[in-house]
């Protein structure tokens, strides 16, 4: 991005030890709360929230599968340490003392999102002292570098914490962890220090370093879990040497210098595929992130800022969710807490789904393997409890459903979810439709597709002529209104609508899921050559209810025409059909697509639940409308409302779908390929009338640059 600064701001900024850009997060003080301030990092399956202390820094350690719980066959959701659902853990807390560093002065600590390098900057007896942390990839391992302007200036004490009873020793330079966890899964970690110069001390009490120059501490985590149900997700064999020993042995032999210049390139490599550039906001790059932060929410005009979301939410999503590694949770990858809200778990109704809709327009298809493997092992893991809930007599069972929460054990709780892994494997046709890789289509996601699909074939009711046979929990139902239905159309029996306990056949949201299920299993069918069964699909889908138009220009939530314009809580999730499904579009449902905006302005006047996937999702919607100034407001919202210091969005608690989730819609904003089309600018707002956007995907393989000026655009390339 090309930024033009004055030199009255060049002047301002050669004051502070680093040059300013949008896409650093920095602050003038330590964090003190973990949820709004600590910095978090990873590489997938390795994470580190960084509170940046000067006299005692402490970073939380996490490995995306120390996880409590079980199989949990009884479906109860019983979090925590010990419970059969379970939660997951924290690793344990890093503890570096320097307390002889008093009186500290000049304090910077910063995270660039573009290649993923934390530095705290300070001084402390007449001494500049330079910290640099990273997770990388490539070595496995969370690199923490101690330097300064002095010999001899580093004098301390390292030491862990775990809070799950684990065994620590201290010998000779290194640190070692070993655990196990109430459901028997084993957990270690190690921690080697390598100093230059002065010397390094076991003791009861930690490592003890005294007159280092500087210090590189090497650390790597793993747990015995494997992705196996036949083997009971747990590793028997020498997991330790794969996960620990080498890794550690081979980033030793590296030096941090190269260690940091491999993470660059790895990290950086993949985040600046994408450039986004929509104006330049000179003074809130001068403040730190936080002070700028509440100047937006004063004053939401930050351009920069927005920048800074888009990519941090790239960022977030990178550091946890790899190549490898399992998906990101609720809270990514980051946890301090052996009790963790909602488990840190994976919600199967929206959350996991919203965590990824970024991934493949916004360049990031590492991280969307990590869901792909994932689908894999919990469709495996769900087929026999499936087939206890939902058999029917004299039929071969086929399909997979789910209940609302995930482990990592295939263990599910809260009540059934009968949509959500028709909605997740659309994630699938997705991985497809973006790369055009059909050997992933026939191996890995068209036999979960179909045999999805095969589940609904054999479960959508049937309706018989004028409804009669309709079914509703509501007290009192007008069946007058479904005069009309054709005898033999298909809905979604007992089905539900987002914020409503009301259970009724064909709710929108819901018969629009499986109308994408359908849709998208056809395509992927017609790909491979199944012409029988695309047939057997598309007759199916034909005899799904269309969406409908209700009696105040709303698109209907159910097939009894009922909603409700002063209702203030519910969420207008039966706009599925328009993001992040393709059934309605301005283009080729016009009449639906108005009256999905009618319900859009209806919904934007009076909603009061602000929660970071409303915000999230709605924008999606606008831009996929083309109102590109309702989508800019709700980016508004969010920052304004429910994003916390460290830029992460929280409900209260941390809510990280919605750093996902915005990071998405902006995409939809600048560039949208449905149905076969590409579609440039379709929802740009007044608030950025010139800009450039450079590598965000298609479908169809393909990555587009553009730019723009005066609200037009004026260059587009797609390569």
């Amino acid at each position: 991005m090309k930024k033009i600064i004055s030199s009255l701001t060049l002047l301002f900024s050669l004051s502070f030890t680093f040059a300013q850009d949008p896409y650093t997060l920095w602050y003038k003080k330590p964090a003190v709360d973990w949820q709004s301030e600590a910095l978090p990092l990873g590489n997938g399956t390795l994470g580190a929230s960084v509170m940046g202390g000067v006299q005692q820094e402490n970073i939380i350690l996490n490995e995306d599968s120390l996880w409590s719980g079980n199989e949990n066959m009884r479906g109860a959701y019983s979090t925590g340490p010990t419970g059969d659902f379970g939660s997951f853990q924290p690793f344990g807390t890093l503890t570096v003392d320097l307390s002889n560093q008093q009186n500290f002065s000049q304090y910077i600590r910063k995270l660039n999102i573009l290649d993923g390098v934390y530095t705290c900057n300070y001084s402390a007896n007449e001494t500049e002292f330079t910290r640099k942390y990273f997770v990388s990839y490539p070595a496995k391992a969370i690199v923490l570098h101690y330097s300064a302007n002095k010999k001899g200036a580093y004098t301390g004490t390292f030491s862990l914490t775990n809070p799950n009873q684990a065994k620590i020793s201290y010998k000779d330079n290194s640190i070692i962890l070993e655990g196990q966890l109430a459901n028997g899964l084993s957990f270690s970690g190690k921690a080697v220090i390598i100093n230059e110069g002065g010397s390094v001390t076991a003791t009861e009490k930690g490592l003890e370093v005294k007159d280092a120059d500087a210090i590189t501490v090497l650390i790597c985590l793993g747990t015995s879990y494997i992705p196996d149900p036949s083997k009971k997700w747990k590793n028997d064999a020498n997991w330790v040497d794969g996960k620990i020993d080498k890794p550690l042995i081979e980033a030793s032999k590296l030096g941090f210098d190269k260690l940091k210049a491999d993470h660059v390139k790895d990290f950086g490599g993949i985040m600046n595929r994408v450039q986004l550039d929509i104006g330049t906001t000179i003074k809130e790059l001068n403040i730190p992130t936080n002070e700028r932060l509440e100047a937006y929410q004063k004053n939401p005009v930050d351009p920069d800022l927005v920048e800074t979301m888009f990519q941090y939410g790239r960022y977030l999503l990178l550091s946890s969710s790899r190549e490898n590694s399992l998906p990101a949770n609720l809270q990514g990858l980051w946890n301090n807490n052996p009790n963790p809200p909602l488990g840190s778990d994976y919600h199967m109704g929206l959350n996991l789904q919203m965590s990824y809709w970024l991934a493949q327009t916004c360049n990031l298809p590492e991280s969307d393997q990590a869901l792909m493997h994932f689908i894999q092992t919990i469709a495996g893991t769900s087929r026999d409890r499936t087939a206890q809930k939902f058999q029917l007599e004299d039929k071969e069972f086929k399909g997979w459903l789910l209940r609302t929460s995930q482990n990592i054990y295939g263990g599910q709780g809260k009540d059934w979810n009968p949509t959500a892994s028709a909605w997740l494997v659309s994630h699938m046709w997705e991985y497809y439709q973006f790369s055009l890789n059909k050997e992933f289509l026939k191996k890995e996601a068209y036999p979960l597709m179909k045999e999805t699909a095969e589940f609904w074939l054999q479960h959508l009711k049937t309706m018989d002529a004028d409804g009669v046979n309709f079914e509703s929990s509501a007290d009192q139902v007008d069946k007058s209104q479904l005069q009309g239905v054709v005898a033999g159309t298909l809905v979604v029996p007992k089905s539900l609508s987002s914020g409503n306990k009301l259970q009724e056949d064909g709710a929108a949201l819901e018969n629009q899921i499986i109308w994408n299920l359908l849709d998208n299993t056809a395509q992927a069918a017609s790909v491979l050559g199944d012409k029988a069964f695309a047939k057997t699909l598309k007759e199916a889908q034909s005899k799904l209810p269309a969406p409908k138009i209700g009696k105040w220009g709303q698109l209907m939530e159910w097939m009894i025409d009922r909603d409700n314009q002063e209702d203030k809580e519910s969420f207008p999730a039966h706009l599925f059909a328009v993001y992040p499904g393709h059934q309605i579009s301005l283009k080729g449902t016009p009449e639906l697509a108005q009256a999905a905006l009618k319900t859009m302005e209806v919904k934007n006047a009076i909603l009061e639940n602000k929660q970071p996937w409303i915000w999230a999702w709605r924008a999606a919607i606008w831009a996929r409308l083309g109102r590109g100034g309702k989508a800019y407001a709700d980016i508004k919202g969010l920052l304004q409302y429910n994003t916390m210091p460290n830029l992460i969005t929280t409900g209260p608690p941390i809510r990280m779908e919605g750093n996902f989730g915005i990071t998405a819609a902006i995409a939809e904003m600048f560039v949208q390929s449905q149905n076969g089309e590409i579609e440039f600018l379709p929802a740009l707002p007044k608030a950025w009338p010139n800009g450039s956007i450079k590598g965000l995907r298609v479908r169809g393989d393909k990555s587009v640059e553009i730019s723009w000026k005066d609200g037009k655009l004026e260059s587009k390339k797609v390569y």
